[in-house]
């Protein structure tokens, strides 16, 4: 099991956006590494950032630019290993599809689903919401659980 800012483990997390919002709150508490623009990696560059995180355990797709992509992209080389997981951070706009965002989030819901039928590599997608009526502590709890579990969280909203 993984535990929140254990530092003496070794990194096993690695997460794309970690420098604001949700994804820096997740880099700041727990044992992660980032991957974003402030340290070379940007995710226009689909096929970079796969290969700087194609050798962690558990890979958390939080950027919305190229979300989808990186995540196909990851799977294909994932897909075989039990091993491995990928958290993708959707949103409730899926189930409201009023806007480029919503949908994309919706796309990404459904290749989640795919993914989980068709590969033995974990896949979840964690749909916070509104992030501004969470507290801190019920945000990393709630990653804090999808972490921990070793069955597949497909969906968690």
């Amino acid at each position: 099991m993984r535990t929140i800012l254990d530092n003496n483990k070794k990194v096993v997390i690695a997460i794309t956006g970690h420098t604001s919002g949700l994804g820096k709150l997740l880099y700041d508490n727990f044992n992660m590494d980032g991957f974003s623009r402030t340290n070379n990696y940007d995710v226009t560059n689909i096929d970079n950032i796969v290969l700087a995180v194609k050798d962690y355990s558990v890979f958390i797709n939080n950027v919305n630019k190229n979300q989808l992509e990186i995540a196909e992209k990851l799977w294909s080389l994932w897909k075989t290993d039990p091993t491995k997981t990928i958290i993708n951070i959707g949103s409730r706009a899926k189930d409201f599809v009023k806007s480029n965002y919503g949908y994309k989030k919706k796309l990404l819901s459904e290749f989640t689903k795919h993914a989980n039928f068709n590969g033995k590599c974990k896949v979840s997608c964690v749909n916070y919401g509104y992030l501004d009526k969470l507290s801190e502590q019920q945000i990393i709890a709630t990653m804090a659980f999808v972490l921990n579990n070793d069955y597949v969280l497909e969906e968690i909203t």
